[in-house]
């Protein structure tokens, strides 16, 4: 097999493939949380484009690489279910609420 030949792909839990979808948000969640989660998505969708029409093809499937990661990353974060982020915890134990410390990081490192 060629080293420079991309074989990886996206591998996204069942319960986690449209999770970076809009309508994949509990609709009772704060207003500011549905805001920073279009935001989240606008901007890996401007980097999967950015990406897709790059002109250096090693640096274009490292950018698919990275978004494909940070996507499956975020979509463990992100509440199917409820308001409360499924994997982070207070230091009591508690679910913490979402946006999560990783959703928010994500947002205030692709906002610049």
């Amino acid at each position: 097999m060629d080293i420079d030949q991309d074989t990886t792909e996206t591998v996204l839990l069942p319960a986690h493939r449209t999770a970076l979808r809009a309508e994949s948000l509990p609709p009772h969640l704060p207003v500011a949380a549905i805001r920073l989660h279009r935001e989240v998505r606008r901007r890996m969708h401007e980097l999967e484009l950015a990406a897709d029409h790059g002109r250096d093809p090693w640096l274009a499937r490292e950018l698919r690489r990275a978004t494909a990661g940070l996507r499956e990353l975020l979509a463990g974060h992100l509440p199917l279910h409820g308001t409360r982020c499924p994997l982070c915890r207070t230091r009591w134990g508690r679910a913490a609420p979402w946006p999560c410390h990783v959703w928010r990081t994500t947002h205030d490192l692709l906002d610049t």
